[in-house]
């Protein structure tokens, strides 16, 4: 609604046209060049008049951008992570949870934001640091569960049985190390009393 007209489509359209349009230029400039899909929205809240990096509304636009780019086999960067709250607490760790995951899921190739707070106007580093481990538990995430006949580990479950103590087999400690299983490098589970 202030630089793009208010439909999330139309947003997406007019981010469309001007990569493209760029694209063209530089295609006649310099042919052969290559060039990355940017997708960077933002959500202007009518009320405040603040500019929203982190709403559903520019994740939404952005998803929609990095499929276009997907169209045009080009490589697509867009700006996630960042989060509208000022400090680090549950409404930042949120919104870049969410933002991170939506972007590995749609299979974004470069991620932009990482650390930013106050809608990507400061730089939290402690926020860079467990970026860190939101980017990691995205990726996981979006990579979903291994299957195939190497991943059933129906010998495991013969040899165990009912009951059985699956902490002694071989596969417990490769299936630990093999990636399968996220371990975050920065924050505790801890049990409340720790």
């Amino acid at each position: 609604g202030m630089t793009s007209p208010m439909s999330l489509f139309s947003a997406v359209i007019q981010n469309n046209t001007e990569v493209l349009a760029s694209a063209t230029i530089f295609e006649l400039a310099n042919p052969g060049r290559r060039i990355i899909y940017g997708a960077c929205a933002c959500e202007m809240d009518m009320q405040t008049n603040q500019c929203l990096v982190a709403a559903v509304e520019p994740l939404l636009v952005g998803t929609a951008c990095m499929q276009m780019a997907k169209r045009y086999h080009l490589p697509c960067c867009v700006a996630t992570t960042a989060t509208d709250d000022h400090v680090l607490g549950p409404r930042s760790g949120m919104e870049r949870a969410m933002n991170a995951a939506a972007c590995f899921e749609v299979g974004a190739d470069l991620i932009g934001g990482v650390g930013l707070t106050s809608s990507a106007m400061n730089l939290d580093l402690a926020g860079l640091v467990y970026d860190e481990d939101t980017m990691n538990a995205a990726r996981r995430l979006s990579e979903g569960i291994r299957t195939g006949e190497e991943n059933t580990l129906t010998e495991d479950i013969y040899e165990q049985g009912i009951g059985g103590n699956f902490l002694v087999t071989e596969n417990t400690l490769t299936y630990l190390r093999n990636g399968e299983h996220f371990v975050p490098r920065h924050y505790k589970r801890e049990s409340y009393e720790s």
